[in-house]
């Protein structure tokens, strides 16, 4: 949080400098350089860590699979991809919601009504992973993608961190 005026750390605060150098008697305040003390404690009080910012996109995949009995099975997920980086971009954003809608849309507009066994995948997970496969090289550093989740009907959800 930034300091607005000088006089909001009074410079003879103890607690203050008890507090950032508890090593320090309260002797030894008055014998060290009050100024320099004090710019110390304005600059530790205007600088801050960057936030971690996430940004999310979400469409629908349905899918079909014959499961061990050999039934056939529809699903219908809503597919939510996560990014994250450290601070927001020039825009003030995480990135580009289009580039990330548009790479997931094409990710899974070949995937869809299909069976996971023509597609070599044994269930959902193997989904999850195939998509976060394809989206890494659309995702620029320093953003990166950080979760796939895929949610049913019923509310069921897979998570694949990454």
């Amino acid at each position: 949080m930034p300091i607005r005026n000088k006089t909001a750390l009074p410079l003879d605060c103890y607690g203050i400098k008890a507090a950032l150098f508890p090593h320090r008697s309260r002797e030894s305040f008055s014998a060290c350089g009050l100024q320099q003390l004090n710019v110390i404690i304005l600059f530790m009080g205007l600088v801050s860590m960057p936030h971690r910012f996430q940004a999310a996109v979400e469409q629908s995949l349905s899918l079909a699979f014959q499961d061990k009995d050999g039934r056939w099975e529809g699903h219908d997920y809503r597919v939510t991809v996560v990014t994250e980086r450290l601070g927001l971009n020039e825009h003030d954003v995480v990135m580009d919601f289009r580039v990330l809608e548009a790479a997931l849309r094409s990710v899974l507009e070949p995937l869809r009504g299909c069976s996971l066994g023509e597609l070599g995948m044994k269930g959902p997970l193997d989904v999850a992973k195939m998509i976060a496969e394809a989206l890494a090289p659309t995702i620029v550093p320093p953003v990166k993608l950080v979760a796939v989740y895929l949610q049913d009907g019923t509310g069921r959800r897979l998570t694949l961190q990454l």
